[in-house]
Order: C-alpha cells, then sequence, then structure tokens
C-alpha cells in the first residue's frame, strides 16, 4: 500500500506528446531541476499572469529595440 500524500498535496497523471515532453526535459534542465519543478513553474507563471489580467494590469513585453507590445491572453 502506498503512502498517504501530504496534507494539501495532489498526485495525479498526465499524458504529454514527445515533442512536449522533450521541452520539459529541456527546461528542467535549463533551471537545473525536475520535470515536475518545470510544471510547477508553469503553472506558477500562468497564474500570475491570470491573477494580473483579473486585476486591471497589462502585461506588456519589449524587445531588445525598446518597442513593447502588450500580452492579452496566456
Amino acid at each position: 500500500m502506498a503512502a498517504p500524500n501530504p496534507e494539501g498535496v495532489r498526485r495525479f497523471s498526465v499524458n504529454f506528446s514527445e515533442e512536449t515532453y522533450k521541452f520539459l526535459q529541456e527546461l528542467a534542465k535549463t533551471r537545473g531541476g525536475s520535470i515536475a519543478d518545470a510544471l510547477r513553474d508553469a503553472i506558477a507563471l500562468t497564474k500570475w499572469f491570470k491573477d494580473a489580467q483579473e486585476q486591471g494590469k497589462t502585461i506588456l513585453v519589449e524587445d531588445r529595440n525598446g518597442r513593447q507590445r502588450e500580452v492579452m491572453r496566456i
């Protein structure tokens, strides 16, 4: 029998395409963590964008030439 999960922690299984899985491996390696860490970071970033947009904030991306554009949806 498996040990119970710590309070508030959920375990789940998810299927990824080979391309997505390779990207997650690359992201994890680049960031010095695990694939689970890369997924948690991606979810946290998505939540940050969502929360900012819900608060009426504008999210901008600036290129090297100083041009900005608004990111509307993530």
